[in-house]
């Protein structure tokens, strides 16, 4: 467990490492790719993206669910995703095979 203060709000709360099973990978800046890996990291992301949508307060939500426990991390993944596809960031989609008892991780074409 690790103890956050998020500093506009001053609220002070005990989050989870909320992991994501594949990372989400957005554009930022000049078009640089970003591999969001978790709750927190999309949390943080999310709070610099400028602008409000409906789809943003939705994954802000979702991120602080996971961090809290009260949802698992995939669920935040998929509102990321959401986000990034809404605002036509999302870089790829990877897909994902399971090889025997290992998880393969292959780029998909979008």
């Amino acid at each position: 467990m690790l103890l956050l203060r998020f500093a506009t709000h001053g609220e002070c709360i005990k989050v989870k490492i909320a992991r994501f099973d594949v990372p989400v990978c957005v554009l930022v800046g000049l078009g640089y790719p970003k591999h969001v890996a978790s709750a927190l990291e999309a949390l943080e992301f999310l709070r610099e993206y400028p602008g409000e949508t409906r789809e943003k307060t939705t994954a802000l939500a979702a991120c602080r669910a996971a961090l809290e426990g009260r949802t698992n991390p995939q669920t935040a993944r998929f509102a990321l995703a959401a986000f990034a596809v809404k605002k036509d960031i999302l870089l790829e989609e990877p897909v994902v095979k399971i090889v025997g008892s290992h998880k393969v991780v292959a780029p998909s074409v979008v």
